[in-house]
């Protein structure tokens, strides 16, 4: 994560998502850690992959162009 504010940002989306999921409170605890797990995961490519879009001014651009579009995927 890029900071403090970012990973805080993270953290509550996540709080939400689960909060909103009743099943994950009947999950037992091995359960909880492979989603939590996965989320780190998850977390961790996403973060990888905006680094790389942020560094590659091709992306940039055609990040600009999507976001105009209103489009949702490359």
């Amino acid at each position: 994560m890029r900071n403090r504010t970012t990973a805080e940002a993270v953290r509550a989306q996540a709080v939400l998502v689960i909060a909103a999921n009743p099943e994950f409170g009947r999950a037992d605890d091995a359960s909880k850690r492979e989603y939590a797990e996965a989320l780190l995961v998850q977390a961790a490519l996403i973060d990888g992959l905006l680094e790389r879009y942020r560094t590659n001014p091709a992306m940039v651009v055609k990040g600009r162009r999507l976001r105009l579009s209103g489009r949702t995927s490359l």
